[in-house]
């Protein structure tokens, strides 16, 4: 019988490469999928990878699940196509011959790290409020802020879409960053490592510029257990495993 967990039917046809997810779901509705032998019909029907799915009395054999890592460098688009003709993320996989999609994005301006993966429920995990999936950034800002700023910023602040605020915020010594993000530090600047747990539009950017720090750059370093680590600019790397927990890791 059909599983309760795993992915919904008509992706896993759509992700094997035997149609599209609306041709899928009249393939499904019609009476001509079986999964572990037994016809299915219902669409919200979801299936484990163990499961034996076949359409027509073929078998379908679904992909393998792959996470990677990847450093986004600025002025690349956080999608697999962009309508305006900008470099996105395509341009740096094409060479891995897999089928992945970045889980949530970043601006077209902000550097760090991306995860890419084909499996559409761990995405819908990492990104859902609910789990809280921590972020964590590096901000050069315009001006020197005191603890009496930090404090607003944990606390809270009112933006136009809702209050907003940092799980955590702290100026870091220069000691701790790298040198080329050091090279961008003027005087009357200050480097700022923020850690927040959602992911509305320009959320960073506009909590700090509230509170009179207006961005000059942001890079991501952390995303729920990963880490940014010593990638460079434009490297993508496989990880083995998915993780067990999605808090950050210490």
């Amino acid at each position: 019988m059909p599983s309760p967990a795993g992915e919904r039917l008509q992706k896993v046809l759509s992700a094997a490469g035997v149609c599209s997810r609306r041709e899928a779901e009249t393939l499904i509705t019609g009476g001509h999928v079986k999964v572990n032998g037994d016809v299915v019909t219902k669409l919200g029907t979801r299936v484990l990878r163990e499961d034996l799915v076949t359409v027509n009395g073929r078998g379908i054999k679904a992909e393998r699940r792959r996470l990677f890592l990847f450093h986004k460098p600025r002025r690349v688009v956080t999608s697999l196509s962009d309508d305006r003709g900008r470099r996105d993320v395509s341009s740096f996989i094409e060479e891995l011959q897999v089928r992945v999609f970045p889980v949530g994005r970043l601006d077209r301006d902000v550097n760090g790290l991306v995860v890419l993966t084909n499996d559409g429920e761990f995405a819908n995990q990492m990104l859902h409020p609910s789990n809280d999936v921590t972020r964590v950034y590096l901000a050069i800002v315009t001006g020197i802020p005191d603890e009496a700023t930090f404090l607003k910023m944990t606390k809270g602040i009112f933006l136009e879409d809702g209050k907003a605020r940092a799980d955590r915020a702290m100026r870091i010594p220069e000691s701790e960053v790298t040198r080329r993000m050091l090279r961008e530090v003027r005087p009357g600047e200050a480097i700022l490592r923020v850690e927040v747990s959602e992911g509305r539009n320009h959320f960073v950017k506009r909590l700090l510029a509230r509170l009179g720090l207006p961005v000059k750059r942001l890079c991501r370093i952390e995303f729920g257990p990963f880490r940014l680590g010593q990638l460079k600019p434009g490297e993508v790397v496989e990880l083995k495993e998915f993780p067990t927990s999605l808090k950050r890791s210490e």
